[in-house]
Formats: structure tokens, sequence, C-alpha cells
């Protein structure tokens, strides 16, 4: 007999633009993260998935795209959200937002007898520095969705460790993934070199306008969509963006369309003070045999010795010199094309990643408690 298909409601209000709607809207990783997943357990017969999503264009119910139901917040007060997940009436709630609702969502799955999953976006979701940005009366939601998850997903062991001294004990390590049809790497039409994040201060796109500064016989491109969280910082950004001759700037392009985006890049400069895990930036840019340079971090030592890519220790004069390297030695930029390459398919493939997830949603959620 066929098990009954599990019900996973994945929660994730700026994912619209990934399903074809409202596609000037800004998402990132985390929204990525969580498509990919959602597309991948609606592909098994043993998972029924749905989204809530902030903007489906005035939708009067339900809509049905790739095998997935998706549903649109229609309100932001509480007793509406709980209405519609009650309607839902899902097995399972999943969510990776780092704010106040994760409290409140979490909350709800528990009135409802239901279960809720935390996934870690970013390693300030597990040190406390996210609730430093927050109100107290915020940050007390907040950790209450850290209590109140029957599970949390980190994306390494350093996460893990974070949040187990700060007391959070169900919490389980599972890499995020990419779609995993890369084919050969492309080695003609190499032309820019390349950024790509959300536009903010800690992700410091200015450093790679002074890039292009010095720079001047490279082509650069910075994909570089405003965040929500500064729209002066953005605007600061965009304007200085328009000094270099040699810079292009996009405020955003559609998903679909950053495959040919990576597939064009020399180099992928990652300048965040801070991520998650690798962020998908980087995955993608192994994905299609981008060498990387990363200014900062370096999670789970996965830099160390310069065996993925090549790691500047926060020095802005080192990555300099980097980039001066790679673009000059063709042994050594192969050997971080085929090196990035191997590392995704070794461990962020989503096919062998979407496994695990099937696991613990339908087992290790009973084994957790």
């Amino acid at each position: 007999m066929s098990k009954k298909p599990l019900k996973i409601c994945i929660i994730s209000l700026d994912a619209s633009p990934l399903f074809g709607f409202h596609e000037g809207k800004s998402f990132g990783g985390a929204e990525v993260e969580l498509y990919l997943l959602g597309k991948y357990l609606a592909k098994r017969d043993d998972f029924k998935i749905s989204f809530i999503v902030d903007d489906l264009g005035g939708a009067s119910g339900p809509i049905l795209r790739e095998n997935i139901t998706l549903h649109e917040r229609l309100h932001s007060f509480c007793l509406p959200f709980l209405r519609l997940m009650r309607k839902i009436n899902a097995d399972i709630y999943v969510s990776s937002s780092s704010g106040k609702m994760v409290g409140k969502w979490a909350l709800f799955a528990k009135l409802l007898g239901k279960k809720f999953a935390y996934l870690v976006a970013s390693d300030i979701d597990c040190d406390g520095g996210i609730e430093k940005r927050m109100s107290f009366v915020d940050s007390l939601w907040y950790r209450l969705g850290l209590k109140l998850s029957d599970v949390i997903v980190a994306q390494n062991t350093h996460q893990r460790n974070l949040l187990d001294q700060r007391g959070y004990c169900r919490v389980v390590v599972v890499k995020k993934g990419l779609d995993g049809e890369t084919g050969e790497i492309r080695e003609d039409g190499r032309e820019y070199l390349l950024w790509v994040g959300r536009c903010t201060e800690s992700k410091r796109p200015e450093i790679f306008l002074d890039l292009a500064r010095k720079f001047t016989q490279e082509k650069f491109l910075m994909v570089c969509p405003p965040s929500g969280e500064s729209a002066e910082f953005f605007e600061k950004i965009h304007t200085e963006a328009t000094t270099p001759p040699n810079l292009k700037f996009s405020a955003g392009e559609k998903y679909a369309d950053m495959e040919n985006v990576y597939k064009k890049a020399k180099l992928f400069v990652l300048t965040s003070d801070f991520e998650g895990d690798l962020p998908l930036v980087v995955l993608e840019s192994f994905k299609y045999g981008v060498p990387v340079l990363s200014l900062t971090i370096n999670p789970d030592g996965c830099f160390d010795d310069n065996r993925l890519g090549l790691f500047a220790g926060g020095d802005v004069k080192i990555l300099e010199q980097q980039i001066k390297l790679l673009l000059a030695d063709r042994a050594l930029y192969l050997k971080y094309q085929n090196a990035g390459r191997k590392y995704f398919d070794d461990f962020y493939n989503m096919e062998s990643i979407v496994l695990t997830f099937a696991t613990l949603f339908r087992e290790g959620l009973i084994l957790l408690h």
C-alpha cells in the first residue's frame, strides 16, 4: 500500500517572482533555496507541496504551478493568517524567515497541532546577531519561534554549534542544494567579473565598485536588487555604479536568466561580512565553472589552503592581488574551475539533498520527539 502523501506548506512570502508573479520584486538566496526544495519534493508521489507567498497578482484562489499549490497572503494580520494555515491543513509548515513572524507561525502551527521546521538562512540567525537588529518584543517572538520549532535545519556544523550553545537542541545539519544539470564547463564567452547579491551594507557592494575603478581593463557586472532594508543605501550604490565606464549595474534579473549571467563570468567576487553556509551565488558559480574569490567568509573552512577558491582573510589588498593572479595564471584558473564544480557535484546537488529532507520530514521529525 502506498504511503499517504505528506502535506508540506512552505511559507516564503517573497518567493512569488520565482513562480512568475511580480517578477520585478526582489528575492534572495533563502527564497531560491525554499523554491527548489518545494520543486523537488513536489516531483515525489509521497509529498504534497504548497506555498504561502505575498503576491499572486490578485488571484481569487489558490493557483497550481509546477505541481505546487500557491496561496496568496491577503492580510498581514495574525488571525487571517492563522485561518489560512488552518485551511491549508499541512502536516508540516516550513520557513526560513528570520523576523518576528517565525515565532507567530511556529505558534500557529502548535495551535493547529502541526509540526514546524525552521531553516537557518545565515550565521546571524544562530549567534544572536539578528536579534540585536530587532526591537525587544520582536526578538522575543523570534526566540519563541526557535524554541517552538520541531526541528531547526542548520547549513553547517558551525551554525549547529552556535545554536547548541544557546540551548537549541533539536538541530540537524542539511546542506542547501541546486539543480544539478550542469553539462560541460563553458570556456568561451567569459566576459566580466561578477558580483550578485541584495543591496545590503553587510554584503559590502562598495568594495566591488572600488575594484571596477582599479581594474579598468576588465569588465564588471553587478546584479544588485534592493533589499527593502535601506532604500537610501541602494540609491547610493546605484548612483556610484554609474561612474565606472567598465561596470554594468543591474537592479535585478529573472531567476531563469541567471544561468547565462554565470556562464559569461570570468570570476565571482564575494565581499559579504557574513552569510549562512556557502551562499547560493557561490554555489551557482561553482556549478558553472566560475572561480570564486572570497574576501571575508570561509564557512567550515572550505577555503582553507585555497582548495576551492582564493580567500583574502578580510584584506582587500590581498583580494586585488588574487584577482590579478587568477587572470594571469591559466593553469590556476582551470584548477579552481574544476575544484568548484567537483565540490558542487559532491555535496550540493539537489537530487541528493532532497532525499535527506524527505527522510527528515517523513521520519526525522518523529524521531526528534
